[in-house]
């Protein structure tokens, strides 16, 4: 049945979300050190599967370096870097600018010009 795994899942996804946002507002910093607290919590959900301590360790560990990386390298993953940047710094987008072959097409067929 796929009840009980998403069960898990969802548990391993509350601890996450409850981790980061926890660990948030209690130090006070808005950083990848919380998404590797977060990862934490989710493997040694994912670990507490198989009942061995050993297991949820290594787990939890994982977790906690995987998501530590993604949070702090997210930007890079990005395929428009720039973009990116700016929506994570809080800055403005850049604006879009039509490719002089969607202006040809424009021009082409009017009756599509403004969609």
């Amino acid at each position: 049945s796929i009840v009980g795994p998403s069960i898990w899942m969802a548990a391993a996804c509350a601890a996450f979300s409850f981790g980061e946002c926890t660990a948030e507002t209690m130090r006070g910093k808005r950083d990848s050190m919380n998404a590797g607290i977060g990862g934490a919590l989710c493997g040694l959900v994912m670990g507490s599967i198989f009942r061995r301590a050993d297991l949820m360790a290594s787990s939890a560990l994982g977790m906690s370096v995987v998501m530590f990386s993604v949070d702090y390298n997210g930007p890079s993953f990005e395929v428009h870097p720039i973009e990116t940047s700016n929506r994570t710094v809080g800055e403005v987008t850049l604006p879009f600018q039509e490719s002089d072959a969607l202006k040809d097409l424009r021009a082409k067929y009017p009756k599509y010009k403004n969609h």
